[in-house]
Formats: structure tokens, sequence, C-alpha cells
């Protein structure tokens, strides 16, 4: 936080973490084949997966998908306070954040590959700046401002499935799937604050 003058006042702020812990492991508790008939093999194989006991330590994970993590995030920011007038004062904030992802998820819980995201991917990136003016006429509190956010996200999630009905002759063998979601998205806003002290004990806002 640093005062140049009297009438400016700037505070940076700088902060993040990393966690490269494993995601939650999940527990394998009911089994639903769709296409027992067209892929007998595959459903009889995840009907002899024995259920998870009801421990919440428990779970299990095929060797392809053994749980991993690593995700980063990371912020930095602006404010500035500007004296206008000895009784008006602009205020603005700009910050940018971003995370990061990188993970291995067993999303069936069980040591067969039913439906594991091997891979999954990610960002979210966003900026954000707002600024407003507030000041006080006799008996008058007013603020007026706006601010604006442009982000951007992605994740693209890479999921294998070979030990699951979909995966038969009749539906070509369809195993994996990759599903890329790209979203870049911008909003903002107005707003604006009157409190008008009638009496002591009464003030009117909208």
């Amino acid at each position: 936080r640093v005062e140049p003058s009297d009438s400016v006042r700037l505070t940076a702020v700088a902060t993040g973490w990393k966690d490269t812990s494993d995601p939650l492991a999940l527990q394998f508790v009911a089994s639903t084949p769709k296409s027992f008939a067209q892929a007998p093999t595959i459903a009889a194989a995840q009907f002899a997966v024995p259920f998870s006991p009801e421990k919440p330590r428990a779970a299990d994970w095929s060797t392809i998908a053994e749980p991993r993590g690593d995700k980063d995030f990371w912020q930095l920011s602006l404010r500035g306070e500007f004296d206008i007038s000895n009784s008006t004062k602009f205020t603005s904030i700009v910050a940018h954040s971003e995370y990061n992802q990188d993970q291995t998820i067993d999303t069936d819980g069980s040591p067969l590959n039913s439906s594991d995201i091997l891979r999954t991917v990610g960002f979210v990136k966003s900026t954000f700046f707002e600024g407003r003016v507030d000041g006080e006429i006799g008996d008058l509190r007013w603020l007026v401002g706006g601010n604006y956010e442009d982000s951007h996200t992605y994740e693209n999630p890479f999921i294998q499935f070979v030990d699951n009905t979909s995966n038969r002759p009749q539906g070509f063998h369809v195993n994996r799937t990759v599903t890329p979601n790209d979203q870049k998205i911008k909003s903002y806003a107005f707003f604006g604050n009157l409190d008008y002290k009638v009496t002591d004990q009464l003030t009117v806002k909208a």
C-alpha cells in the first residue's frame, strides 16, 4: 500500500496457490449396463466387480486412471483511490485471475475402465475492471459507477470407457471421447446509489 500524495492511495494485492493433491476417488455402488444382450462379456465383468464397502476411505480405480491432480491459481489486483475534491472521490479496481488444471480422475470407482477421465486439462482467465465516483452534497450522499469483466474458460476431458457396454460391434466399438469446451464471456454493469438524510432518525435510499 502506497500513498504518493495526500489525495492518492494505491493498494496492490498478489495471491495464489498450487494444489498437487489427488482428486476425490469415487466409490462403486451400483451397475446398470444398458446393453447386456449386445455386450454380455463386458456386462458380466461389470456385475462381477464387488460394490464398495460403506467406509468413507474405501475406493478403487483402474491402473490406467490412477487419480492425479495438478491445479494452480493466482490473482493480481490494484485498487486506486483519488480525491477529486474534499467531498468527491474516484475509486478504480483492476484485477486479473488465472486458474489452470491438469488431472486424471477415475469416475467409475472400479478397477475396470468403464468410465475414466484419463486426462482433463483446462483453464479460466478473467480480467475485471471497476470505476466509481462518490461524494456528498449537504445531506445527500451519491455514488455512480460501472464494471466490466472479460473471461475465457476452456476444458478438454479425454474420457475412455473400454470396459463399457458402449464398446460393442453394434455400436462400432465406441470407447473414448474428447469433448473440448471453449467459452468467452463478457459482462458489464452500471450502478448508482443515493442516500438522503431527511432527519437524524430517517435516511431515504434509492
